[in-house]
């Protein structure tokens, strides 16, 4: 799996818990998902809703680094 991460200044100063910016993942040449862009705070709830095979459980192991 391949992840890549372009990084961004935190705007408020605070440091984010997670953060992507323009993140894309490839699995064996072919694209998953690109360009997503995403900023969780620390103590944050946060709800990953989509479609089956859209890409949530390829996004929570890419932020993982599994």
């Amino acid at each position: 799996m391949f992840c890549g991460v372009r990084g961004a200044e935190p705007s408020d100063g605070r440091s984010p818990a997670i953060e992507l910016d323009g993140a894309s993942v490839r699995l064996s040449g072919r694209t998953i998902w690109s360009d997503v862009s995403m900023r969780m705070g620390e103590g944050e709830f946060v709800a990953l809703l989509g479609a089956n095979g859209s890409g949530k459980s390829t996004l929570l192991k890419a932020v993982l680094g599994a």
